[in-house]
């Protein structure tokens, strides 16, 4: 059998998997009880992948993971509303302590510990204080539910913490910090693994891979050996999996005749969770498999994305009185930036979130000191009764002297 994944940018999911692989009994992965919290964090990957694809026209690439533990430390410190909408929106199952508590499970299970520990994924945490203090309670929520880091320093340390964390891929996450930037939250993920069964250089050669505007010829790695491989209705899947780990890449490859975006768009997470748990559960079969090498660098400022996916200003102008004590605080930028880089021995990817807290400095200015619209309304029923524009005000003098 043979599958190519050269048509469109078609490794749609270049999605890296903690998947149990422990045995090739068909129907031992779909016996697995799925976490709530992952099954919410999945639903939340496929909705933020969906919307930052459907406005890009390059390649995509993001850590849904490190953003969700990015939203579950700030949910940490917020109340009220913005509590309530900001876990509707990341789609958390839980809140307040029972979060924290499943999510420090969570990341025990990826990265292991001691002699377990995972060499091939590693997820860090923390907070950095640029001025003053935070909540008691928000820093002892960083360190023990988060395993997190606290200290206290500038844009560079936030960056110099990036850099270690990613093995250096990520260099400048943040370019420079406003002073009313209080503290920043923290997340970092980085994977180094190499292929459970490596392809051999010599049998990389130049093919055509079919972009979506034209098609470009691409090196494009060839092996053949048994690997799951699922075929359904409008698309192929097949699980690439890494040495020595319970990680793998799962690849899902439209049919000729399907649009990316099209399939990408009309996707559930249902559908998506349904199409690995199935794959997973698969004997493996020999497939000549055909994978370009590639690299896709990424950066995003998440508000806006996410305010569409339903946090707002409810959120981000909400109630954060559990980080700071002070309520004169909001949430100015969400940066997020990732790395993956795929070739013939393995994978090596990295993603960092930055959440900014600040201060808001001042009331806002409206200084109407140039042509403006007016309208008069009836609030109740909103009827324009009056509308019209002012290019120069009767009142206009042509110097200082004449309101003297």
């Amino acid at each position: 059998m043979s599958i190519g994944i050269n048509r469109g940018t078609a490794f749609l999911r270049n999605l890296t998997r903690k998947v149990m692989r422990s045995s090739n009994r068909v129907g031992v992965a779909s016996q697995k009880i799925k976490n709530p919290i992952v099954t919410g964090n999945s639903d939340f990957a496929l909705r933020l992948h969906q919307k930052i694809a459907s406005e890009s026209k390059s390649n995509v690439l993001v850590s849904p993971f490190g953003v969700s533990t990015a939203l579950a430390m700030v949910s940490g410190g917020a109340r009220g509303d913005a509590a309530t909408i900001l876990k509707k929106g990341a789609r958390f199952p839980y809140e307040n302590d029972k979060l924290h508590a499943g999510f420090r499970e969570l990341l025990q299970n990826l990265v292991g510990s001691g002699q377990d520990r995972n060499r091939e994924l590693s997820i860090a945490n923390a907070l950095c204080i640029q001025s003053g203090n935070v909540e008691e309670r928000f820093e002892a929520l960083i360190r023990n539910d988060y395993d997190g880091a606290v200290f206290k320093g500038n844009f560079q340390d936030v960056n110099d913490w990036v850099s270690k964390k990613t093995n250096g891929n990520i260099q400048e996450l943040v370019e420079g910090v406003l002073d009313s930037v209080k503290c920043i939250i923290l997340n970092a993920v980085h994977l180094e693994a190499r292929w459970a069964k490596e392809f051999d250089p010599d049998n990389t050669t130049i093919k055509l891979f079919h972009a979506p505007h034209g098609s470009v010829y691409s090196l494009m790695m060839n092996q053949s050996n048994p690997f799951r491989f699922l075929k359904e209705n409008g698309f192929e899947a097949l699980e690439l999996p890494y040495n020595n780990s319970s990680l793998s890449m799962v690849i899902l490859l439209p049919d000729e005749t399907s649009n990316l975006l099209e399939f990408e768009g009309y996707l559930e997470p249902e559908k998506l969770s349904h199409t690995v748990s199935h794959l997973l559960a698969q004997r493996r079969e020999m497939v000549d498999v055909f994978l370009p090498k590639f690299k896709v660098e990424s950066q995003y400022s998440l508000i806006p994305t996410l305010n569409s996916m339903g946090l707002g200003p409810s959120v981000f102008n909400g109630d954060l009185s559990g980080i700071t004590d002070s309520p004169d605080f909001f949430i100015s930028d969400i940066e997020h930036k990732a790395v993956i880089n795929v070739d013939e021995g393995g994978t090596e990817a990295s993603a960092a979130t930055a959440v900014m807290v600040a201060r808001c400095l001042s009331q806002g200015v409206f200084n109407v000191n140039r042509p403006f619209l007016y309208t008069i309304v009836d609030r109740d029923t909103e009827s324009i009764l009056f509308m019209g524009n002012v290019k120069r005000p009767s009142s206009w003098v042509t110097s200082r002297s004449q309101l003297e």
